[in-house]
């Protein structure tokens, strides 16, 4: 959750929706590089986010071993392959 709101906060410190305002949205949805960025990343990550949250908080309901772990498994998998998939590798690499 800290990761998270470290990023919206690096969202607003970015001047992404003065970016919106400016060229209007559907040029940002037209470019993909802001596309990405402004839209498609963030949400990615907040839904990621979400998802482990909800897998943590379902996991403790279970009361054997197996089924939590599983629930869990499947939750922070689904959640890192999303997270995974919107990491702008290109930058890194």
């Amino acid at each position: 959750h800290i990761q998270l709101l470290i990023g919206i906060v690096l969202f607003f410190l970015n001047d992404y929706l003065s970016i919106i305002s400016d060229i209007g949205m559907g040029e940002v949805m037209k470019n993909k590089m802001l596309r990405s960025n402004i839209i498609e990343h963030p949400t990615t990550m907040i839904v990621a986010v979400v998802l482990i949250t909800i897998g943590y908080s379902k996991h403790k309901k279970k009361l054997t071993s197996r089924p939590k772990f599983k629930l869990l498994a499947i939750f922070y998998t689904l959640a890192l392959i999303l997270v995974l998939a919107k990491i702008p590798w290109n930058v890194w690499f």
